[in-house]
Order: C-alpha cells, then sequence, then structure tokens
C-alpha cells in the first residue's frame, strides 16, 4: 500500500515537474477567464446601457429641439384665432348660450318664427351614459314659416356653432316641428411629454377650419341672444 502511495506521489511529481510551464499557462488563462467574468462584463454592460441612454437623450433632445422650432414658427395671433375657431364649433361642455344664438341667428337670416323651443335634459339622476361619438344636448325647435323658409333655416343652422344635425322634421302648412342636436366634446387632460413630437395642424384640420371660418363661427359666438318669436318661448330652467 506503501509502495503504491510511494508511486503515486513520485507520478505526480514528475507529471508537475514535465508540465510545470504548461500550468501556468492554464493558470493564467483561468485567472483571466474570472477577471473578464466578474471584472470586465460588467463593465461591458454598463457602457451598452449607457450608450442607450445616450440616445434616448439624444433622441429627446431632438425632439425638444423639433418642438421649440415648431412652436416658434407659430403665429400666437393665428393660433388664438384658430382656437377660438374651433372652440364655438365644438365647445368643451353643454354651449346653452351657443344654441340660442344659433337658433336665433338662423331664424332671422330665413326668415321663421320662433314658436317656442324646449331642450331635452334627460333624466338628471343617472349618470352619463358613454357613447362611441361626441356627447350632445337635444333640443325640439317649433318654428313657423313656409317651407321654403324652414329649409333656409336648416341650412344656415347647419353652417352656424356649435355644430349640429337635424334628426328629425315634422313639416306642416305653415310650420315645421324640428329636434335639433348640438355638439360638444370635453377636452382630456393635457400632459406634455418631452418624448413626444408635437405634430402641426394638418392641412386636412387647417381646411376645416377655413370652412369654419367662412361660415362666420368664431364671430357669430360673440353676438348677443337675440331671440324673435311669435308668442313666448318655453325653457327649462
Amino acid at each position: 500500500m506503501k509502495e503504491n502511495t510511494s508511486i503515486d506521489i513520485n507520478t505526480l511529481r514528475i507529471l508537475y515537474e514535465k508540465y510545470k510551464k504548461h500550468l501556468i499557462y492554464f493558470l493564467i488563462i483561468f485567472i483571466s477567464f474570472l477577471l473578464f467574468l466578474f471584472a470586465v462584463l460588467p463593465r461591458i454592460q454598463d457602457l451598452v446601457k449607457l450608450n442607450k441612454d445616450r440616445k434616448i437623450e439624444s433622441n429627446k433632445l431632438s425632439i425638444l429641439k423639433s418642438n421649440l422650432s415648431l412652436l416658434s414658427a407659430l403665429d400666437d395671433s393665428s393660433l388664438n384665432s384658430q382656437l377660438q375657431i374651433v372652440s364655438s364649433a365644438l365647445p368643451s361642455e353643454k354651449n346653452f348660450e351657443g344654441v340660442l344664438n344659433a337658433i336665433s341667428s338662423s331664424a332671422e337670416k330665413s326668415g321663421v318664427l320662433l314658436s317656442d323651443y324646449e331642450f331635452q335634459v334627460g333624466d338628471l339622476s343617472k349618470k352619463e351614459v358613454k357613447t362611441t361619438g361626441f356627447p350632445f344636448l337635444t333640443l325640439v325647435v317649433n318654428i313657423k314659416g313656409t317651407s321654403s323658409q324652414v329649409v333656409k333655416f336648416i341650412g344656415n343652422l347647419s353652417k352656424s356653432a356649435p355644430l349640429s344635425e337635424i334628426t328629425s322634421i315634422t313639416q306642416g302648412r305653415n310650420s315645421a316641428s324640428t329636434t335639433v342636436v348640438f355638439y360638444y366634446k370635453s377636452l382630456p387632460p393635457f400632459q406634455f411629454k418631452d418624448s413626444e413630437s408635437i405634430a402641426p395642424v394638418s392641412k386636412k384640420g387647417r381646411e376645416i377650419i377655413e370652412t369654419l371660418s367662412s361660415w362666420g363661427i368664431g364671430r357669430l359666438s360673440q353676438s348677443p341672444v337675440v331671440i324673435p318669436t311669435a308668442s313666448s318661448s318655453s325653457s327649462p330652467f
């Protein structure tokens, strides 16, 4: 047993002396691998992350410069005018005054007389039902006039603010009863993000604003409420 042990030790010594230089190389390679794994590799990962963050910040800076350039080129008076036009056409809440102005102006231009009108506010005890389209305010208008005058009234009303739509009409000999819905749209809360570009008004949007402006929207909303009536008007208020 002792002889076997002695032989093994001698064999190991011989092998060690023979391959000692190679073992040093293996040891150096092993230590280098450990250094790469625990020292160099984390630094490389940090550099990759820093480079990624640099690209993100550089992109944000580019977007901010683009936004600043866009805002600097805009005309404040033109923006205010456009905002007034679109706000009149599609107010952020139920605009009763604007509705009455539209009815008054359309009646005056077409020559009809308003018999009475009635807002349909619905059941106030119920929560507002969410719809896929724009919310609206319903108004039933009874007018007196000839058929051609009623047609003119509808045409004038369709080009007034707030934007409206005739959903039903009952025509008599010299009178008509119309149901009109006036649209509005609540503005969502604004949250500025420096990573998002500010989009200018599109060509289609400018064309819509120009059309609304040609109808006189933005100016008519400032006129006083004067409603010509053949008899006293009824109101839910």
